[in-house]
């Protein structure tokens, strides 16, 4: 709480993602992304991956005035990298090095997978921020495709080492 009464707080969601890829050998400079998701953890990743110096970054959501909020508000943050909005029928899939799933599709085995496989470029990273389960289907399926992929696990852990360092519980 504040002098004022207002809460304030601080979400280690997009930082926690971004050091995770970089933690397991991932790059974000000059790379093409797509975000999947418009809630508040989509608009972590999206602040932190424009911050951390993606090309571009572009937001998709079933949505489409919650991803333009999300674009706008990511615009805010940043001045390396260009943010818009996209939908999954106009996107062009295979332009894409990244995509994140950051919505909550995949936490049930029959769920969908958000963008078809092979639509994606042969060596685009597929990351999805869901941690249970550990691989959701849509890893499981760009994984036996070939593609390179990024737990949600990795974002909770290289978020303790933030949270610590924030609470004072490491140098």
């Amino acid at each position: 709480f504040d002098d004022d009464g207002k809460i304030y707080g601080n979400n280690f969601d997009g930082e926690g993602f971004v050091a995770g890829l970089i933690g397991e050998g991932y790059q974000l400079q000059g790379k093409r992304v797509l975000l999947l998701g418009a809630g508040g953890a989509a608009r972590a990743v999206a602040v932190a991956v424009a911050h951390h110096g993606c090309a571009h970054i572009d937001i998709a959501n079933r949505t489409l005035q919650k991803a333009a909020a999300t674009a706008e508000l990511t615009g805010k943050f940043t001045s390396k990298s260009s943010v818009g909005t996209t939908t999954l029928e106009t996107a062009d899939l295979g332009a894409y090095d990244i995509v994140i799933n950051a919505t909550s599709v995949g936490l049930h085995d029959d769920d969908p997978h958000p963008v078809p496989i092979d639509s994606l470029a042969s060596d685009c990273l597929v990351c999805d921020i869901i941690m249970v389960p550990d691989r959701t289907n849509w890893l499981i399926a760009a994984e036996d495709s070939g593609r390179p992929v990024h737990k949600g696990r990795h974002m909770l852990d290289y978020q303790l080492e933030l949270i610590g360092r924030f609470i004072g519980a490491f140098d």
